[in-house]
């Protein structure tokens, strides 16, 4: 008798970074258009693509917050540099 065939290992949604993430996060959807595999394992698919995607979204707010920070602080050295400089 065969033993069953197992699902291979995939990484935790949490592994690797942004870039790796978005990467499986692309093979998932490829799988899941392919239409080749069984409901079950197509669900188990789907469920992972949905984890990496809220962290890949997190990731993406994390970042647009960083810069709209560092813009806010750069505005305002502008603001104090144009203030502080002698008029021409």
């Amino acid at each position: 008798m065969t033993p069953p065939k197992s699902a291979p290992k995939e990484p935790a949604p949490d592994a690797g970074g942004f870039d790796e993430r978005l990467a499986a996060l692309e093979a998932v959807a490829a799988e899941l258009e392919s239409g080749a595999l069984p409901l079950e394992q197509a669900i188990e698919r789907y469920q992972h693509g949905i984890a990496l995607l809220k962290q890949c979204q997190q990731e993406l707010d994390a970042h647009r917050a960083k810069v709209e920070e560092l813009s806010a602080e750069a505005e305002q050295a502008l603001r104090r540099s144009d203030a502080a400089a002698p008029p021409r």
